[in-house]
């Protein structure tokens, strides 16, 4: 049998919500609330479970990475890091053992250079009006010298003559009998270019 109408006794259907006649509202039987309660507290209790068991399982893989790491049980991509941080070091080790003692700017040849950018840059100035220092080298007997003006009588000649006040002077060896040959730019790449690098 269907719900009736507590306004006017009509029957109906047991999905009603409104009466066909008068149009009252029909309310829903107290054991269908509990059972839609019901439904829904077993649907959030489900996915509380869920979760609680996607969040405990990765804590779980976190620990047993964690453990077999400091057990020496390592995964692939742990060693292959390790290999490289190895072989970088080892390059960096090498780099500055060449530098302290290979060091081409510390060279005779780079001393030579940087003589030959004093007597032509600095000529006329004071030690201590412009600043020399050789930059980079090349296998070649390429050299560049940085040459900044400090003084402020260099400062104004340079202007001048080459329109800023950091020069980058290229000094490239010649034959070995003490031939070179110069060149002068605002960058170092610009002396480069000018030189062949």
């Amino acid at each position: 049998m269907g719900k009736i109408c507590s306004n006017c006794g009509k029957e109906l259907s047991d999905n009603a919500k409104f009466c066909g006649k008068c149009g009252t509202p029909i309310k829903m039987d107290i054991p269908d609330l509990k059972q839609n309660n019901k439904k829904g507290k077993d649907i959030i209790e489900k996915g509380v479970t869920q979760t609680r068991e996607v969040i405990t399982k990765g804590i779980e893989i976190g620990k047993n990475k964690f453990h077999s790491q400091e057990n020496g049980v390592e995964s692939g991509e742990g060693k292959n890091i390790k290999n490289v941080v190895k072989i970088v070091s080892g390059i960096l080790v090498l780099m500055l053992f060449f530098n302290i003692f290979f060091n081409p700017k510390e060279s005779p040849e780079a001393a030579v250079a940087l003589q030959v950018a004093k007597n032509d840059m600095g000529s006329g100035f004071s030690e201590s009006a412009v600043s020399f220092k050789v930059v980079d080298t090349k296998k070649d007997s390429k050299f560049i010298v940085k040459c900044k003006a400090i003084s402020d009588e260099a400062k104004e000649m340079y202007d001048l003559v080459y329109d800023t006040n950091i020069c980058y002077y290229g000094v490239e060896f010649g034959n070995g009998a003490g031939e070179y040959f110069t060149t002068i730019g605002k960058s170092k790449s610009e002396v480069k270019d000018k030189m062949d690098w």
